[in-house]
């Protein structure tokens, strides 16, 4: 069962769409186990990520997922973001049932990658 606040980002996704632009990193990631996918757009201003965005085909953890990691993202200096765990988008969703641990994982993944090819 999902926690209220994972179902309110399910219901009411955060920061949903994509960032446009040279100076945008963008990452990709998928769930091996059922097929959901994960885009995150971001952009850093001064070493901070001022914007982040996601995209999302999948299920209701995996969409939970991507916009508890785009609220945990934004405002973090670059060095700071790069240690989002699937954990901490745990956490942040007042917990996720053990069989969504992948959608945690993929959107993690990919926020780390739009992190790593951010100019």
């Amino acid at each position: 069962m999902y926690s209220a606040t994972a179902m309110d980002h399910f219901l009411n996704p955060r920061n949903s769409g994509l960032l446009q632009g040279a100076d945008v990193g963008r990452g990709e990631s998928d769930n091996p186990d059922c097929g959901d996918t994960a885009i995150f757009t971001l952009r850093l201003v001064d070493g901070v990520v001022a914007e982040v965005r996601f995209q999302s085909k999948g299920c209701a953890g995996a969409i939970a997922a991507c916009s508890a990691a785009t609220e945990w993202l934004a405002g973090k200096t670059a060095a700071e973001a790069d240690t989002i765990t699937p954990e901490a988008i745990a956490a942040a969703l007042d917990g996720m049932p053990n069989a969504k641990h992948g959608c945690l994982v993929m959107a993690a993944v990919a926020s780390r990658g739009a992190l790593a090819t951010a100019s």
